[in-house]
């Protein structure tokens, strides 16, 4: 009977030191720092943000009003798009030839999609702005597009032209968009 006893204590012992041994483990693990994904949130200002924290959260972009993100910082221009063709205002007749210069991260596959709105926000035409250079890049990167529109109301005066940045992921945090009134 003391061999059994003696080894009751001994595996007591045992268990002992490796449940002590796996809470350490746990609890050394659990306080290490966190290692983020390395993706960024575009911001519609133009800033990125990257993720931080224990639980990996972007942090809240900066808020613009209703001109800012519509006007741009000058006629046609923002922090990461500038419209040379057509101007803020400009009559356009289909096909619109639309030209400017937009950051290399607005791009995918050398191509981003334009629409082109009517008043009532309805779509009369769509198409894409193809890079006329290396858009991979942070840079800004010259773009024409030729897009085909057909009003569906003969007394739609006015317009939008609106810039999307391609978004393959889909997810909402990635899209931005810029847009320049026209008249028909």
């Amino acid at each position: 009977m003391r061999t059994l006893d003696y080894l009751l204590v001994v595996s007591i012992i045992i268990s002992s030191i490796g449940a002590v041994l796996v809470y350490r483990m746990n609890t050394e693990t659990n306080s290490a720092p966190t290692a983020c994904p390395m993706d960024a949130l575009l911001c519609t200002d133009g800033t990125t943000l990257g993720r931080s924290g224990r639980d990996c959260t972007f942090p809240t972009c900066p808020t613009t009003s209703k001109e800012e993100s519509v006007d741009g910082t000058a006629a046609g221009s923002s922090s990461q798009i500038r419209i040379i063709s057509p101007l803020s205002g400009t009559r356009i007749t289909s096909p619109a030839t639309i030209s400017g210069e937009a950051r290399g991260f607005w791009f995918f596959e050398g191509s981003f999609p334009i629409l082109i709105t009517d008043e009532s926000n309805a779509v009369i035409g769509s198409g894409f702005a193809t890079a006329e250079g290396e858009w991979m890049t942070e840079s800004f990167v010259p773009f024409t597009a030729h897009v085909e529109f057909t009003k569906i109301r003969a007394q739609t005066e006015a317009g939008v032209i609106v810039f999307k940045k391609d978004n393959p992921s889909g997810l909402p945090e990635h899209d931005a968009r810029f847009e320049v009134p026209v008249t028909f």
